[in-house]
């Protein structure tokens, strides 16, 4: 695979915006995972809940962590000059029938589906949950940083899509709109 040194540097301010707010709401979820260990050793309905809220914690913190190295692999795929990179002949003709590597553009818009996916998630399965947990050791400020954090993850991805010419595409306008609104439970 050759490496395209004429290849358009990353724009990536947003990168690390992105990159930044998405590993904080990643520690906010671990905090809310760690209050409920304590009600989850308990065999009662508030254990199962806790049980349950945790497990999707669990879920969408990998998510979201597939979503920070996806947009880690976007940043450095441009940095190295490797980014759609596909093999080639002695004579530089590109061969296509043989797999080639994913673009920045490609990869920031899996990063955005995972991002909206881990909000989603986190919206249906684990903050329901975790908010019928009567749990002392639980506080609403975490689980409202996360989503607060959440939300500038989207809205730092939406910025580069936007700058990118994506932004208009129907899903990332409506998805930026709805995180921009975000509300945080209580």
């Amino acid at each position: 695979m050759r490496r395209d040194t004429d290849q358009q540097t990353t724009r990536g301010s947003h990168f690390a915006e992105a990159v930044t707010a998405l590993l904080a709401a990643q520690d906010q979820l671990g905090d809310e995972a760690l209050a409920l260990l304590a009600a989850e050793k308990e065999d009662t309905p508030q254990g199962r809940r806790a049980r349950k809220a945790r497990a999707a914690l669990r879920e969408a913190a990998g998510m979201l962590l597939t979503a920070v190295q996806t947009l880690a692999t976007a940043h450095g795929s441009v940095a190295l000059g490797i980014d759609g990179a596909v093999s080639h002949t002695t004579d530089g003709t590109p061969v296509t029938l043989l797999p080639m590597l994913s673009t920045q553009q490609t990869l920031l818009l899996d990063a955005w589906e995972l991002v909206q996916d881990t909000v989603d998630h986190l919206d249906t399965k684990a903050f329901p949950a975790a908010m019928k947990n009567p749990s002392p050791a639980r506080e609403p400020a975490r689980t409202s940083g996360a989503l607060l954090r959440l939300r500038d993850g989207v809205l730092a991805i939406g910025r580069e899509l936007d700058e990118r010419g994506l932004g208009e595409v129907d899903h990332v306008r409506s998805q930026m709109t709805r995180a921009a609104a975000v509300t945080v439970p209580r």
